[in-house]
């Protein structure tokens, strides 16, 4: 356990028992009553909310890696985040989470009919001719 003092904005200090997590986590086991307060926990990251209460601590994931990976992999920011502290911040085992996730994905919607769409065709100069054809899951879509 941790206690963390907390200093509210009328100078009076409070108290928070912080209980460790692993990966450098922790959890809050109580909250701050009114004021801006700011509690630190073992690991060193400050977790402050302008409505005074605690929030969980979250892993020390810089935002260098989750831009890197973001770059590399084109994912969402709080999708390439999960993956790394999911990781430990290895950005190789990140990327494969991250792919490992989009299969898991990709197979929910694989299984769904997509039984509407449109086909279209284009001819260029009388002596190419294109077919095209794009479905979709709904009508409202294919309109």
């Amino acid at each position: 356990e941790v206690v963390a003092e907390t200093q509210a904005e009328n100078g009076s200090a409070e108290e928070a028992v912080l209980v460790e997590a692993p990966r450098e986590e922790a959890k809050v086991e109580a909250s701050i009553p009114g004021g801006n307060g700011s509690v630190t926990s073992s690991g060193g990251s400050t977790d402050s909310s302008s409505d005074g209460s605690l929030t969980k601590v979250s892993g020390a994931v810089s935002p260098a890696l989750v831009k890197q990976l973001r770059d590399e992999t084109g994912a969402g920011m709080m999708d390439c985040k999960k993956a790394l502290v999911e990781t430990g911040g290895d950005i190789v085992k990140a990327q494969a989470y991250l792919r490992k996730k989009g299969l898991a994905s990709a197979d929910k919607k694989a299984s769904r009919a997509t039984a509407e769409g449109r086909i279209g065709s284009y001819i260029h100069d009388s002596r190419i001719g294109v077919l095209i054809e794009v479905n979709c899951e709904t009508d409202f879509v294919s309109r």
